[in-house]
């Protein structure tokens, strides 16, 4: 009994194979499959014939019928790739422009709150110190496919331990390199001495372009001295 798989059409392995090496995360290829996908259903002909024109026309069909801003962003960041990396025809994105997002009011966290986050005076278990820090990963994660260009953590959003400092920081850069975006990481490290914080700025190639420690009275120490 023979059986057969389905095949790929050139162009669709071939921006599959654009997203695997430039190591995207799957749920960002998942995301941007979608997103091709439903541009060709609007369009109803092959994506590459597509115009600047027809570009223009998506973005109006979607801000007529409602479509969020941060979903329009990431329609926008999708195609980006789409055209930009595997039809390597940038210029057909000049007339999609992102939309402004709302600023949303910060949260003030109730002591209960602080609490169970482990973010209170008292020394948290290792286990909830490596839950926070996946959060604002994985917060960070579904910001960058909806279109952030800058990912920012609040100061001090989480504690790090010691010990998994070095990777963490190494894991910011890969995360800022792999998305393209500017990232900053700011954590507090629980040490005997009062506990410092760390600004770590990397850009989108990975690299980090400027990074401070600082302790409880602010005083700046060079990284040299990390």
């Amino acid at each position: 009994m023979n059986s057969t798989s389905p095949t790929l059409s050139p162009l669709r392995q071939r921006f599959l194979d654009d997203m695997r090496m430039r190591k995207l995360a799957p749920k960002t290829q998942r995301g941007y499959l979608r997103t091709v996908s439903r541009f060709y259903g609007w369009l109803g002909r092959s994506p590459d014939t597509a115009t600047a024109e027809d570009l223009r026309r998506y973005q109006m069909y979607l801000v007529d019928h409602g479509t969020s801003a941060i979903s329009v962003n990431a329609t926008i960041t999708g195609l980006k790739f789409f055209f930009a990396s595997t039809l390597d025809q940038p210029e057909l994105m000049r007339h999609m422009h992102p939309v402004r997002e709302p600023r949303k009011i910060p949260i003030v966290l109730s002591p209960e709150e602080v609490a169970r986050r482990g973010l209170g005076p008292e020394m948290p278990s290792a286990a909830k110190l490596s839950a926070n820090t996946e959060d604002l990963f994985a917060r960070s994660e579904t910001a960058a496919q909806r279109g952030a260009q800058i990912v920012v953590w609040s100061e001090a959003a989480t504690l790090v331990n010691p010990d998994a400092e070095a990777a963490i920081r190494v894991r910011g850069s890969d995360f800022a390199r792999r998305h393209g975006i500017d990232f900053v990481m700011a954590y507090g490290v629980q040490l005997q001495n009062p506990p410092p914080l760390i600004d770590d700025k990397t850009n989108g190639s990975g690299r980090t372009v400027q990074s401070l420690r600082y302790t409880g009275n602010t005083t700046l120490c060079p990284p040299s001295q990390y």
